[in-house]
């Protein structure tokens, strides 16, 4: 039901946004009471297959939130921004809780993304904010104490790559072209 299609999940598919509360208090059940879990299991190979599938699935489930948390046109949004606007929130409400059960796999996912779209700024600009967005979300998660090093080596790479010159021409071009590009309102220089 998660993967229903319609390319604006407020207006034309409502599922995606009503399952989403369902996903967050999921993502949380399966976090806060895993030693409950694993102590009802108590088996090494059931506990070791539990997390190896809910792993992928939240690998699954992140793809397909990243996917509909894409920014909409300004044709697209219409009355419907703020209700947009609160469903990406709660999408990186997920993405918060989803990053304590899937590690690194989906720090190293939105980062991957970024530096591959980068190559083709224009065509992929949703994709690489979508992935910025996500990973500014789960952000807030690390502390010091908690961070792993191959977050600490992704986020190293984005920042060794084109990034920084690719976003800064991007932005001066979005500017120029503010009144033209319906995407132009999300990108001017501040």
């Amino acid at each position: 039901l998660t993967m229903h299609n319609g390319k604006l999940p407020i207006v034309e598919e409502p599922i995606s946004k009503e399952l989403l509360n369902f996903w967050v208090l999921f993502a949380e059940a399966f976090d806060y009471d895993y030693d409950n879990i694993t102590q009802l299991i108590q088996n090494p190979q059931r506990i070791e297959d539990l997390k190896v599938k809910s792993k992928n699935h939240f690998l699954k489930l992140s793809n397909i939130y990243w996917k509909k948390c894409h920014l909409l046109t300004r044709d697209e949004l219409d009355e419907s921004d703020d209700l947009f606007r609160v469903f990406r929130r709660d999408v990186g409400e997920l993405f918060e809780g989803m990053v304590t059960i899937v590690k690194s796999d989906l720090f190293n996912s939105l980062t991957n993304s970024i530096l591959v779209n980068l190559s083709n700024v224009n065509e992929n600009i949703l994709d690489i904010e979508s992935s910025l967005y996500l990973l500014n979300s789960i952000s807030s998660v690390f502390t010091e104490n908690n961070v792993q090093s191959e977050n600490i080596q992704a986020i190293s790479t984005l920042f060794q790559s084109s990034y920084f010159g690719t976003l800064t021409n991007m932005l001066d071009e979005y500017s120029s072209q503010e009144n033209n590009h319906s995407l132009a309102p999300y990108f001017t220089r501040t």
